[in-house]
């Protein structure tokens, strides 16, 4: 990825709009995400991944959990939504009000349900999600809404209610991670060389007037 932006481009909302269109920033927004959860791993022995006899562990250590679900579940909300604005950029659009933007169908974070949409909508990808993978993304929604945000939910609930890590989560997060990332990536790819051509054919005009 070799876009770069500065501060200037940020000042309408037709920039805005633009902005959410592109593939290119979905992707990026979601590799920061997923390298900063993938940190969080290299760092921490998760509490439920512990073999019994290991030290105890302090609050600390399951909010390193917590974190790891809530960045992880940040970094496939950006890729799915990343794939559903490739293929139907008009998903995004000015509202009413002055500035203000209308995300249509994935202003939301229910991830179990945008790759719902994305299997049954956009057909192209051939992409597929299993009954374990819809299951964990919909655990994950429940991290980035709330569970991952704070020390407790604003619903009172036991402490670690669905919270906690599973076993296999890290696994699977991994392969839908490789799965979804590397076909946005190609994407990504592919606008960014048909820019690529197009400027370069605007300033052979230039060039030539």
């Amino acid at each position: 990825m070799t876009k770069t932006v500065s501060p200037l481009d940020f000042e309408s909302p037709e920039v805005y709009k633009g902005i959410l269109r592109s593939p290119f920033h979905w992707y990026a927004f979601a590799i920061a995400f997923k390298a900063a959860a993938d940190k969080i791993a290299e760092h921490t022995v998760f509490l439920e991944l512990r073999p019994p006899d290991s030290k105890p562990v302090t609050i600390q250590d399951q909010y390193w959990t917590f974190a790891y679900m809530f960045l992880n579940g940040l970094a496939l909300e950006n890729v799915l939504k990343g794939l559903i604005v490739a293929a139907d950029a008009n998903c995004v659009a000015i509202g009413e009000k002055e500035g203000e933007l209308k995300i249509r169908g994935i202003g939301h974070h229910n991830l179990d349900q945008l790759a719902r949409r994305l299997e049954k909508e956009f057909k192209q990808y051939k992409l597929t999600f299993n009954d374990e993978e819809y299951k964990l993304l919909e655990r994950l929604s429940g991290y980035v809404k709330e569970k991952g945000k704070y020390p407790v939910t604003k619903k009172f609930e036991p402490m670690f209610a669905g919270r906690l890590l599973k076993g296999k989560d890290p696994e699977i997060v991994g392969a839908l991670w490789k799965r979804l990332s590397e076909v946005l990536g190609v994407i990504v790819l592919i606008v960014e060389r048909q820019e690529a051509e197009r400027n370069a054919l605007k300033a052979k005009r230039d060039r030539s007037e």
